[in-house]
């Protein structure tokens, strides 16, 4: 499967160089991402460690560089792809898309599902009748939310 995204695996401060699942990979220097940090992320109490590299093009000169790179969260990528999280009791994984596997355990699968759901929901209500009040379904999304984070 032929994709841009990597596993990150080191809490490094900068894209300059980091280390990915394919090995050493540094931000082309006419890249957009070449010496920027890490949008946040250092500490975060997701990590690095727990995150992907997305990135535009990837080419190999003398070593392997990268173009356009962003660090994505993996909470990021559970909440914002538009599939199905598919959780395997076994190994304690999930897998979105059929092919972004990462470990999670079974509580936060769920919950990152309906919070999915109702923010999709949210948006499509909101979207059919900008005049509709949403506000009423806060308590929803503050008690997913909060469960996740606890």
């Amino acid at each position: 499967h032929t994709s841009n995204i990597l596993d990150y695996m080191e809490n490094k401060n900068n894209l300059n160089s980091s280390t990915t699942s394919t090995g050493q990979d540094s931000a082309n220097p006419a890249s957009t991402d070449s010496g920027k940090s890490h949008y946040g992320l250092k500490g975060d109490t997701i990590g690095t460690k727990d995150a992907f590299l997305v990135y535009y093009k990837k080419m190999t000169i003398n070593k392997q560089f990268l173009f356009d790179a962003t660090v994505v969260p993996h909470a990021s990528v559970l909440l914002f792809s538009n599939s199905e999280l598919v959780f395997t009791h076994k190994t304690s994984r999930v897998c979105v898309s059929g092919w972004i596997e990462m470990h999670i355990t079974e509580l936060h699968c769920i919950l990152f599902r309906r919070l999915q759901r109702e923010i999709e929901d949210l948006l499509r209500v909101k979207v059919e009748d900008p005049t509709v009040d949403i506000s009423t379904r806060q308590k929803n999304l503050t008690y997913i939310v909060s469960m996740l984070v606890n």
